[in-house]
């Protein structure tokens, strides 16, 4: 017996993708008295003009520390779509070129979460029920992405450890429900800012500047 292995790489290129079309790359289970399943595979879909990257484990038992780096050909590329899901834990490091998402559309679930170094995201509309979690530095912004909403749901958690998280989400309407914490943090450029959630800032730096805000 032993641990599963990862569920590798799918790709579909078409003019016309089926929506009954289902296609998966989670991680493999685990065997004997190992409890450790595989890390989740990546599946991208290229219908016509619109691109969707999918991270889904099937709710599996690999362990936090059991991580997917996100493709670093995508690093810098605006997708139409990213879905985070069934315990994918996705992993994004400044060193191999793979910490710059960008996605028009962003899901996040309850059980999966964005780790890494320098987390970098550019997103116009978001749903965040899950972690995102920085050691050196967090931003999230819009600046391919453009104006949307994003919300980050009541047990979610947006986390920089010892540096600065930013959120300069241009023109967007954003509503904090979670935990947020980090060292420094600054928010500017929101169009309407609410925060019913938790915030600690360890650090000497607090900036916020909105439109309008609810805190």
């Amino acid at each position: 017996g032993g641990g599963g292995g990862g569920g590798g790489r799918i790709a579909i290129a078409a003019g016309l993708v089926a929506s009954q079309l289902t296609v998966r790359a989670s991680g493999g289970a685990s065997s004997g008295s190992f409890t450790c399943g595989g890390a989740a595979g990546t599946v991208y879909i290229l219908n016509g003009t619109s691109s969707n990257l999918i991270f889904d484990n099937s709710g599996g038992t690999s362990a936090s520390s059991t991580l997917t780096p996100f493709p670093p050909d995508l690093n810098g590329v605006l997708l139409s779509q990213l879905n985070i899901s069934g315990k994918a834990y996705v992993d994004l490091r400044q060193s191999k070129l793979n910490n710059d998402v960008r996605a028009s559309v962003l899901d996040l679930d309850q059980n999966s979460k964005i780790t890494g170094d320098s987390v970098v995201i550019d997103t116009s509309n978001a749903t965040i029920r899950g972690q995102i979690l920085a050691t050196a530095a967090a931003w999230l912004h819009n600046a391919q992405s453009g104006p949307g909403r994003v919300t980050a749901f009541s047990g979610s958690s947006i986390t920089c450890t010892s540096g600065m998280l930013k959120m300069s989400l241009t023109g967007s309407t954003v509503a904090l429900h979670g935990s947020i914490s980090a060292t420094n943090a600054e928010v500017k450029g929101l169009r309407n800012f609410s925060h019913t959630g938790t915030l600690i800032v360890s650090g000497s730096y607090l900036s916020i500047m909105v439109e309008t805000a609810m805190i």
